[in-house]
């Protein structure tokens, strides 16, 4: 019976010793991942080993992980050294995706830093807000962002680094370009000394007020997340193993076109992190646009995409999709919304072999809860999923 399968496979991956081990913590009764990283700089530090593999892919720029690195190492110690970056300081980042983006996560958490992601597709009221809810001290931002607040930044005078402007244009005294820091002579950040439960990143959420919420996470509640991310993975190529055998022997190196916005837990942890540890290409997108994005997984031979159920919608209703445009397209993932029947029963009937599935998260719980994947996926297309197995769930009313 495939539930009694799946059930086993399951506790094989969760069991003593396994790479996925469960414990319960004596006390409060929570459970947790035994194996996981000290900090959230740890579990990024750890993709260093893919070396010179191709890792971004963003219009015109292309970085290899080694090249990523070079670049966090060079910013990390420019933002201890020259605007005095602390274990703690808040530092915000206002930005649509772009490498940027993530070589500045990645520098902030080097440094000890709390991360601020903001909202870029926010209005200016919205993004002062988080700045100043926040208690940020530094802003990484790009050129449009600027434009949005610079009166705010002048009069507070708040540290700021550009990405994207000219050599030749003017900035204000409180601003640095982002291409100057990395260019100037390399500086090292000092050892780090974090703990688990020291913060790691303040998202922003809505709220039930007109303001959004900042939501605070920890190192340890980050990684756990990021093990729990993994657990599902290794769970539906486990229970899943005639659909993973496909995309194993496609000949495609793993590549995700990733549209979704790295200032939410979907972009962020789901895809941007787990690439980075699990040496996976990234193919950046600044704006969703459907024709861009099959011209994408047409031309890298993208595998992997993850989106909103209206962005899935747009993919596959569109011509070129299910034609040689596609034919390497083999991972389907649906988030951040709940999809419909119609749109499930085509995501199963436009590509049956693929290895589909969907999650339910918050960003409270650093985007896990529930997931589904493989052949539960089409089991139960319009199911949440089962709670990973460090989620407790409780039906009330």
């Amino acid at each position: 019976m495939k539930l009694e399968q799946w059930q086993s496979a399951w506790q094989q991956l969760t069991g003593a010793g396994s790479p996925f081990e469960v414990v319960t913590q004596p006390g409060s009764g929570s459970k947790h991942f035994r194996h996981t990283a000290a900090h959230v700089w740890a579990a990024i530090d750890s993709g260093r080993v893919h070396g010179e593999r191709e890792f971004l892919v963003w219009e015109q720029q292309r970085l290899t992980f080694s090249q990523f690195f070079d670049q966090v190492d060079r910013l990390a110690g420019q933002l201890v050294h020259r605007f005095g970056v602390r274990q703690g300081d808040r530092v915000a980042i206002a930005m649509r995706n772009q490498p940027a983006w993530l070589v500045a996560f990645a520098a902030i958490q080097r440094c000890g830093g709390v991360c601020v992601p903001l909202n870029s597709w926010g209005l200016r009221d919205e993004l002062f807000h988080g700045l100043q809810d926040s208690g940020a001290r530094l802003l990484l931002c790009d050129e449009p962002r600027l434009h949005l607040l610079d009166g705010d930044l002048r009069e507070q005078g708040l540290a700021t680094i550009v990405v994207g402007l000219s050599a030749g244009q003017l900035l204000a005294e409180h601003c640095q370009r982002l291409e100057d820091l990395l260019a100037a002579p390399v500086l090292t950040a000092p050892a780090l000394k974090v703990t688990a439960d020291d913060p790691a990143m303040i998202l922003y959420t809505s709220g039930t007020t007109s303001l959004a919420k900042g939501v605070l996470s920890t190192h340890g509640a980050v990684c756990q997340a990021l093990v729990a991310l993994e657990f599902q993975g290794a769970f539906c190529a486990l229970s899943s193993p005639e659909r993973i055998s496909v995309v194993i022997n496609c000949g495609y190196a793993p590549t995700t076109l990733m549209a979704v916005p790295l200032f939410h837990v979907s972009g962020l942890h789901a895809q941007f992190l787990l690439a980075l540890r699990s040496g996976r290409r990234l193919l950046l997108m600044y704006k969703w646009d459907v024709e861009k994005a099959l011209d994408l997984i047409r031309d890298e031979h993208c595998t992997q995409f993850n989106g909103a159920p209206v962005m899935m919608q747009q993919l596959l209703t569109s011509p070129r999709f299910g034609t040689a445009d596609t034919k390497s397209l083999f991972g389907l993932g649906l988030g951040g919304a709940a999809p419909s029947s119609s749109l499930l029963a085509h995501l199963t009937q436009r590509k049956p072999e693929a290895v589909g599935g969907s999650g339910y998260g918050l960003t409270e719980s650093n985007g896990i809860c529930a997931a589904i994947g493989g052949d539960q996926f089409v089991y139960k297309p319009a199911a949440a999923g089962w709670p990973l197995p460090i989620v407790d769930v409780r039906i009330g009313d």
